[in-house]
């Protein structure tokens, strides 16, 4: 007696490409700053090539990224990589606060293409600058500079 019995088999291989955050920077903004650069330093700790890397930020809301995808043609094992994007901080964003950022990865391997990962990245929040310092610097400037000409009028300069 014999039976055919169907069997479906589901296997599911991993990418030997793993990334690994190392550094961002700054590793602060100003609640409600714009244009802010922030860039990530990611590793390779795989055993294999990551091709095609696109590197997407999404990061927590507060923050609003305005240049979201940092390419990398290919990223070898234990190999660094300095990802940049443009950032906004919501000028209601929590001072003292660490945010999330997400970075999802999109790659290919030695063996499968269409491969996702992602990796956290963390970034603190200052309070938002205020003018009164500047104002205070330049009425510092301004008083040191009528005390330069006084003196030199007077001769003693």
């Amino acid at each position: 007696l014999s039976q055919t019995i169907p069997v479906t088999l589901k296997v599911e291989r991993k990418s030997s490409a793993q990334f690994a955050v190392l550094n961002i920077s700054p590793a602060a903004l100003w609640a409600g700053s714009k244009d802010n650069i922030v860039k990530i330093t990611i590793k390779n700790v795989g055993g294999d090539t990551a091709r095609d890397l696109v590197a997407r930020l999404r990061p927590e809301r507060g923050l609003y990224v305005s240049v979201d995808e940092s390419p990398i043609p290919a990223l070898v094992p234990g190999s660094e990589a300095e990802l940049v994007y443009k950032l906004d901080v919501s000028k209601d964003a929590v001072p003292g606060k660490r945010y999330q950022l997400k970075i999802l990865f999109e790659f290919s391997d030695s063996f499968r293409d269409d491969l996702t990962d992602s990796e956290n990245a963390y970034i603190s929040i200052e309070p938002q600058s205020s003018g009164l310092f500047w104002a205070g610097g330049l009425l510092i400037v301004i008083i040191l500079a009528g005390v330069f000409v006084v003196l030199k009028k007077r001769g003693k300069i």
